[in-house]
């Protein structure tokens, strides 16, 4: 008598996580286009007005429930539950998040700030 090796279907997890795949991909391509950026947070554009301090990406990791953006080696974007990154013109637009932690560290002193967003939009202005 022989076995079927059941295949079952893939958990909700891993559904939502090969349809998150595609925020990764979405970044990545924008991102070979646009090199470098200003950074908005949902509170206003981090480090001066746009386009004054220009940024680039230096690590991305898409998790189960995280999607983790690192800038300059020192600025770092973890958001969770992120279900949602569009072009619109020139720029990307991250929004439909839980939480987005902002973790940077202060360039010349290196001293860690952190800021905690529970609503709103990222926008990378290229």
């Amino acid at each position: 008598m022989s076995k079927k090796k059941d295949m079952g279907h893939p958990t909700n997890s891993k559904v939502i996580l090969m349809a998150k795949k595609v925020l990764k991909r979405k970044v990545v391509s924008w991102w070979k286009r646009a090199k470098y950026f200003s950074v908005e947070l949902p509170d206003g554009i981090f480090g001066g007005r746009p386009g004054e301090n220009q940024h680039g990406i230096t690590f991305i990791e898409e998790l189960e429930h995280k999607f983790i953006v690192e800038l300059d080696n020192k600025l770092l974007l973890v958001f969770t539950d992120l279900m949602s990154v569009t072009q619109q013109g020139d720029d990307l637009q991250f929004s439909d998040f839980g939480q987005l932690i902002f973790d940077r560290q202060e360039y010349g002193t290196m001293i860690p700030r952190v800021e905690v967003y529970n609503s709103g939009t990222v926008k990378f202005l290229s």
